[in-house]
């Protein structure tokens, strides 16, 4: 993936009734009850559950500034968190079945964007830092891919095998 929209939910709990937050009387013009900065050098958002689209994957450090004016002083709040935008993985170097039923088929994961570090599983269940999977038979199989932030990602591929081998024997 080259990007990634993200939704942001604000769990703020602030007031913004006017009698206690001038934000609300509309008296602080240049304040703005929420920002959000999504630190991929774009504008800021005031909006209070923004979606944000990241051009590039990678980790951004996402803040959120919370804002009260009261009568005789500005309290705010900044909140940071990571994120991971555009984690992507692939199947790649596929080796199908030599023989019909034969479990030599291989596979080499590959993880791109995200958090880095990658650790990968077949089957969602045990994940190791190795991206070559071997002894594999027939079938279809999903390749998990986990970064260092958490975030997860799939993908499903298939290795084939040739058909067995047949002969019929006919009596003269």
């Amino acid at each position: 993936a080259t990007s990634g929209t993200v939704n942001f939910t604000n769990s703020t709990q602030m007031t913004r009734d006017s009698m206690f937050n001038l934000i609300g009387w509309h008296a602080a013009p240049s304040f703005h009850y929420y920002e959000w900065n999504f630190g991929d050098g774009s504008a800021v958002s005031n909006v209070v559950n923004p979606s944000h689209a990241f051009n590039t994957p990678g980790v951004y450090t996402v803040s959120l500034k919370s804002t009260i004016v009261g009568w005789s002083d500005t309290c705010y709040d900044i909140k940071k968190m990571q994120i991971s935008v555009g984690l992507n993985v692939s199947a790649d170097s596929l080796v199908n079945v030599t023989c019909n039923g034969l479990p030599d088929g291989s596979v080499v994961a590959a993880g791109s964007g995200g958090a880095g570090q990658y650790i990968y599983c077949l089957g969602g269940e045990v994940y190791f830092p190795i991206t070559h999977f071997i002894n594999l038979g027939a079938g279809t199989f999903t390749l998990h891919v986990i970064d260092s932030l958490g975030c997860s990602a799939t993908t499903e591929f298939t290795i084939n095998q040739p058909p067995a081998i047949s002969f019929s024997v006919s009596m003269v």
